[in-house]
């Protein structure tokens, strides 16, 4: 299942993040409710002695205010709904790429792992999404 699960490419599309009727009381993302703005998550692999596997996450709310990787990684815990296809503006889609690259460079250099190896394809607006937090 994670195999098929890493070889999808889906497009940017809107989401619904239900907060309200999720039943968790996470408080880390209050900050965020009733507010929209884009997230992208990617997959990356390092390997040094052996192979490590980690999410990536970037995130920035329509104000331009970024979402920290701890928020970021929450929001993903919550119910969501997906919804039409949407086209990630050039500069949203240019900031979480700087984002997910200064992240994965600060892993590195903070694990003193040798190298890391993105996906074969590029980071693009493929593995963005644009949210709304209920």
């Amino acid at each position: 299942m994670l195999a098929r699960a890493r070889g999808l490419e889906p497009e940017p599309a809107d989401v619904v993040l239900d907060y309200a009727d999720s039943g968790k009381n996470i408080a880390i993302l209050e900050p965020l409710r009733g507010r929209s703005g884009w997230l992208a998550c990617a997959h990356v692999s390092m390997t040094a002695l052996e192979s490590e596997d980690q999410l990536v996450f970037a995130g920035v709310t329509d104000e331009g205010e970024a979402i920290d990787q701890a928020q970021c990684r929450r929001l993903f815990d919550l119910p969501a709904a997906a919804g039409a296809p949407r086209r990630v503006p050039d500069a949203v889609a240019a900031e979480l790429e700087q984002t997910l690259l200064f992240t994965m460079r600060w892993r590195l250099q903070s694990r003193k792992i040798g190298h890391a190896r993105r996906p074969a394809r590029q980071l693009g607006t493929d593995s963005r999404c644009f949210a709304t937090l209920l």
